[in-house]
């Protein structure tokens, strides 16, 4: 199986920009879409290959659903402040424009290229990981070694890619999984792996772009992520 593509925030950046100045409704689905894949790939990315103040790297490697449910919750949250951005110049647009503070949108709203992306990226995840530690009532540690948000020394997440150990995890999971629905795990395989398209996945597994939609929509993602994280905790026993 070949590698994720690397650093696609500069794609994501623009498909972004044509999102906001389409007005076709299909095409404005179908951008979604492909922006909310291609966020859940990269927020994996930043939280594998990075560190974030008051968050252990214990936190990630005691509890597998952690990564997955904070790269999934700040996509659809970045997802759902789109449809609310407005464009401010040719390759400039503003998250929740109508908030405002002190009269000023908030500078992390302001995306400007495929960086400022990416810092606001970095911030969603943080204040998932935090939310759902919470939410857990899992101890969050502030010392010394956590306080600083810091990149791991020659893995830093403007590569975009996963650790090699949670990629493996993943895909040995996915293997697993397609030992009982094969045509699920591999829907869901070339979409978040491969971040391939709905119409590119019916026709590779011969079926209906509904029925892809199902697999890998929001339902079947979920779903997904549930039987896939039951696989990984019994690999990492």
């Amino acid at each position: 199986m070949e590698q994720p593509p690397l650093n696609q925030w500069e794609p994501l950046f623009h498909l972004a920009l044509s999102f906001l100045r389409t007005t076709q409704i299909k095409s404005k689905e179908e951008t979604t879409d492909k922006i909310l894949t291609g966020l859940f790939h990269e927020h994996m990315g930043l939280i594998s290959n990075s560190r974030f103040a008051g968050v252990p790297k214990e936190a990630l490697t005691k509890d597998p659903d952690l990564c997955f449910d904070a790269s999934w919750e700040a996509a659809q949250k970045r997802c759902f402040y789109l449809h609310s951005a407005k464009i401010i110049s040719e390759f400039e647009f503003h998250y929740r424009p109508n908030y405002t503070i002190k009269g000023e949108v908030p500078q992390n709203n302001q995306i400007k290229d495929a960086d400022s992306m990416k810092v606001r990226a970095y911030g969603d995840c943080d204040n998932r990981l935090k939310a759902i530690l919470r939410h857990r009532n899992k101890f969050i540690e502030t010392s010394d070694e956590n306080v600083m948000a810091i990149e791991e020394p020659g893995s830093s997440p403007r590569d975009g890619v996963f650790k090699k150990e949670s990629l493996e995890l993943v895909r040995t999971a996915l293997n697993q999984l397609a030992k009982e629905q094969p045509k699920w795990a591999e829907a869901v395989r070339l979409k978040y792996l491969e971040n391939k398209s709905q119409q590119d996945i019916a026709n590779q597994l011969s079926v209906g772009v509904s029925t892809i939609s199902d697999w890998i929509g929001e339902k079947g993602l979920q779903l997904a992520l549930k039987e896939l994280r039951k696989i990984i905790i019994k690999l990492q026993k």
